[in-house]
């Protein structure tokens, strides 16, 4: 800014000093070279150093214009500075989490709405380029929407433009419109490889085949998930628990409309003949088309398993960092902002690995966590889920903790962040079986890269989740077809859970891995950290995930060493690339954490009770009914109390109501537990079917298990 004025207009002079001081100091540059005396070089010009700066190694150059925006101000566009920094931040120099080059255009002064600023036509215009920007620049949701509603900037454009929205509440309105910032498309490479289709009456079953080709030639987003058609998309999402809101990467089922714009957007220019003008006129995409390739079920379109919001590992090894469909792994990449990974050395040592290893490591030092072996599983959670490609399963993981506020859910949005560059929106749990259910199908088809099951107040026990865990696939209803189930891939989802001393139960115990945090304190949310771990990893994400690779890439590199650890039924691909390379670099074995939660479930507890109950009063090796088992649990003794079970423990073992017994239940119990092996006092045992007899009744039996003998491979034997 630069004028000329008279002396004796000094008051002229004092304000042009002040707008301009103001504009350097938000701009986080410091103030002293305001004066308007001083020379503005002109571009074209050569600026001259005096003898003074010649003698200490300056040289003339020219003088050059490095960017032109086209915008013109008036004076009255720039506010004063304030003699005193404000009260609520007096060192800030920027806008925390917003590059200086982005936040400036906060401090644009306003100027009322429907007037041009900031070289924009109106505010909602100079506010949807900022967002856009800042999220380019790698700027988070929650950075903005705080630098957005901070009343600081009261008489700015962008502020004052947000708080104008009648009637919707500030924080969403801002959510909403990062949403559809991030989701923007650039149409201009999309147009140059349109095809047209000219409409003609009778012709249906040949258009929507040249619009599903159209579509995959001009590499649309346009996957199947679920016995639907999808689309990869940003959604601001507010969680039910806190409220809060947060961007989430999820899939989005293509309806008529949303599938009719991504076709003539992107891929098709649709004609009609007009009869009386004699030539070919623009349409818009045919509703019967559109619908029909909606509907068909047989498309070509690749099947996508899951997102991934960072570069990420193949299974064998080699990195996805470019954006969009990667075939190999099935996954869509759609960062979270731009993204910088150091250099990864192709072969890194091990002494290359611990200091990885000591990296992540670090931003764990404020958790309470109690034992090695509970770093150990959040270690494997921070792997597993930046390493998602690598595998196709992998375990849930579980923090617990005795009270609430001691950080198992910050812990969790810490390790969603590395993976997703934001904190994961949690999915409430219910006590109700049905709604669960319903949860996690409709979570299964969104297909987002964290499934966060937060706070749970009952033990975790549902069939659908194993599944998920196990299998990587469950059937989900399509949407509006109730009597039709169709298979879900979930392989690209990793499972968290947390709550405040509950258990694991059933199948899901062998699928979980445990990590306990405590305080012991009695108000653990009153604890403070020594410094904030997500701002770490937002200052530097791509140095972490930049850690996980160099260690899984070590242990490679060097042989992928044996380590001595049991066998994991149905990981094997995650343990190569999560557990073993974690025990190689000296960490406890986080599946050994499933051997508390086995004691601990009450299911094998009740196991454990009935086995108990059959070895004390019906003996080992003796066969036995279903019938003569209830006789026995029914009989009866005169005690102090009056009438009471002759043999309590195998009546309380199997009853269900604890006053009676029944030989329909008794064998229902039996038929569960069979084959099923319990440790009792340092030994093995299990039920099995003794005789089979349909005209009679089963007998059964309980049998010692011998320890399985260790098979020594030939070539070992030989040594």
């Amino acid at each position: 800014m630069n004028g000329k004025f008279s002396d004796e207009d000094q008051s002229k002079i004092d304000d042009v000093e002040a707008r301009t001081k103001a504009i350097m100091l938000r701009l986080g540059a410091p103030a002293g070279t305001q004066n308007i005396d001083r020379i503005l070089r002109l571009p074209g010009t050569t600026n001259l150093p005096n003898a003074k700066k010649r003698k200490s190694g300056r040289v003339p150059c020219p003088a050059v214009l490095l960017e032109f925006n086209g915008g013109t101000h008036a004076l009255e566009d720039f506010p004063k500075a304030e003699e005193k920094p404000r009260a609520e931040d007096p060192k800030a120099k920027h806008v925390k989490g917003i590059p200086n080059n982005v936040a400036r255009a906060l401090y644009i002064a306003d100027r009322g709405a429907g007037v041009s600023v900031g070289g924009y036509a109106g505010r909602s215009e100079l506010f949807f380029g900022f967002l856009i920007d800042a999220l380019r620049s790698g700027a988070d949701d929650e950075a903005l929407i705080e630098a957005c509603l901070n009343p600081k900037f009261a008489g700015m454009a962008i502020y004052e433009h947000i708080q104008d929205q009648k009637g919707d509440d500030a924080e969403n309105y801002v959510g909403r419109q990062i949403e559809h910032a991030a989701n923007k498309i650039e149409d201009d490479q999309g147009n140059l490889i349109k095809i047209t289709i000219r409409v003609r009456p009778g012709f249906r079953h040949e258009i929507w085949r040249a619009v599903a080709r159209a579509l995959r030639q001009a590499n649309c987003p346009v996957f199947v998930r679920g016995g639907a058609l999808v689309e990869p998309l940003w959604r601001w999402e507010k969680s039910e628990g806190d409220n809060r809101g947060a961007l989430v990467a999820k899939f989005v089922r293509y309806d008529l409309w949303r599938l009719s714009d991504m076709v003539a957007r992107h891929a098709v220019i649709f004609q009609r003949r007009d009869k009386k003008e004699k030539k070919w006129l623009p349409m818009d995409p045919p509703k019967d088309a559109i619908q029909t390739l909606l509907h068909r079920g047989d498309w070509d379109n690749p099947t996508v398993r899951g997102i991934v919001n960072a570069p990420t590992m193949r299974p064998d090894g080699s990195l996805l960092f470019v954006p969009g469909y990667d075939p190999a792994t099935e996954l869509w990449y759609k960062p979270a902002g731009d993204l910088e990974l150091p250099p990864i050395p192709e072969r890194p040592t091990k002494a290359d690995a611990k200091a990885a290893l000591k990296l992540l490591t670090d931003l764990l030092a404020g958790f309470p966590l109690e034992e090695d072996i509970d770093k150990s599983v959040a270690l494997a959670a921070i792997l597993t889920v930046v390493l998602r490609g690598a595998f196709e399963i992998a375990p849930l993981f579980f923090f617990l903790a005795p009270e609430a506020g001691t950080g198992k859910t910050f812990l969790i949005f810490l390790i969603a962040t590395i993976a997703t560059g934001r904190r994961a929106v949690p999915l409430p749990g219910t006590d109700d079986p049905k709604e669960m259910e319903k949860r996690l199908q409709a979570a299964a088809i969104e297909g987002k890269p964290i499934l966060f099951l937060n706070n749970l107040v009952d033990d975790l026990e549902s069939g659908l989740l194993s599944q998920m865990v196990t299998d990587g696939t469950i059937d989900v209803r399509p949407y509006g077809k109730n009597d039709v189930l169709i298979p879900c891939d979930c392989r690209g989802m990793t499972a968290f859970a947390n709550g405040n001393n509950i258990r694991v139960v059933g199948d899901l115990v062998r699928r979980t891995l445990t990590s306990h945090l405590n305080a012991n304190m009695e108000e653990p949310e009153t604890r403070t950290f020594d410094f904030d771990p997500i701002d770490k990893v937002k200052a530097n994400r791509g140095a972490y995930l930049a850690a996980v690779f160099t260690i899984v890439r070590a242990y490679m590199a060097a042989g992928c060493p044996k380590q001595d650890a049991e066998a994991f039924a149905g990981f094997d691909p995650w343990s190569r690339m999560v557990r073993l390379p974690l025990m190689w670099l000296g960490l406890k074995d986080p599946v050994s954490s499933t051997k508390e939660a086995r004691l601990l479930d009450p299911q094998r507890g009740d196991l454990r009770e009935r086995i108990g109950a059959y070895v004390k009063h019906m003996g080992v090796r003796q066969p036995f009914t279903a019938a003569a088992l209830t006789k026995k649990a029914m009989e009866t003794t005169s005690g102090a109390r009056g009438i009471v079970p002759a043999y309590p423990e195998l009546f309380e073992a199997l009853s269900r109501d604890g006053r009676s017994v029944t030989v329909k239940g008794v064998t229902r119990k039996l038929t569960a537990d069979l084959k099923r092996i319990c440790s009792l006092d340092g030994k093995q045992y299990r039920v099995v079917l003794a005789t089979r007899d349909r005209k009679t009744a089963n007998t059964y039996r309980v049998e010692l298990v011998k320890a399985p003998q260790t098979v020594v491979p030939p070539e070992e034997a030989a040594m």
